[in-house]
């Protein structure tokens, strides 16, 4: 039973309603970044055994995910790249911004500051975290900035493809379960497929 004497890790930003819950019944809930990304997933790992009194070789030690990145060749298709994100999980903007890519604004339905506040902090006050967003005032914003690549929700995607966007859908990235260091791989091989394509139908310049 969930309660005092109880160690709690959250897995997913949609379950901080959970980790409010087991906090309530007197478990600890370990603050830490989610598992998303090479760096989030060593520091989850290492402060999740920190938490349980364990040891183990992961951990958040500046450099040392190094070797971990090594592993995710596709990465470097995503430096230097803009990216706005709306339907995008704070976490996979802060992997994506570790990767190399200038993302300019993250759009959630709801900021639990509380729970996010690890997140945020590594994410960076230079990207623009909205709450709620206005779909109107996304599509002005996403005009004017004329971002790479930009993530976007199933409500926003269509139209964002018409105005020629490149778009990838959130529904896309979410279903590749971009959890883990396996998951870091197949979100990165993902835009990599994406820029590669675009660059090939520029190319028949039709």
């Amino acid at each position: 039973m969930v309660g005092e004497g109880t160690v709690v890790a959250v897995l997913d930003p949609y379950l901080v309603g959970a980790a409010r819950e087991a906090e309530e019944r007197g478990a600890e809930v370990v603050r830490t970044l989610f598992p998303v990304g090479v760096d989030g997933t060593a520091r989850f790992v290492g402060d999740v055994v920190a938490a349980t009194g364990g040891v183990t070789s992961e951990g958040p030690a500046p450099g040392g995910c190094g070797r971990r990145w090594s592993t995710c060749a596709p990465g470097s298709a995503a430096r230097g790249c803009s990216s706005r994100g709306f339907g995008m999980e704070i976490p996979l903007a802060r992997f994506l911004a570790n990767a190399g890519a200038v993302v300019l604004e993250v759009g959630t339905p709801r900021l639990e500051k509380r729970f996010l506040g690890v997140e945020l902090s590594a994410l960076g006050s230079d990207v623009d975290v909205v709450e709620a967003p206005d779909w109107r005032a996304q599509l002005g914003r996403i005009e004017a900035a004329r971002p790479d690549v930009v993530v976007a929700g199933p409500g926003l995607f269509v139209p964002l493809v018409a105005r020629g966007h490149l778009c990838r859908s959130s529904v896309d990235v979410l279903a590749l379960d971009p959890r883990g260091y396996e998951g870091a791989r197949r979100v990165l091989a993902l835009f990599a497929r994406t820029f590669e394509r675009a660059e090939a139908l520029d190319a028949l310049n039709l």
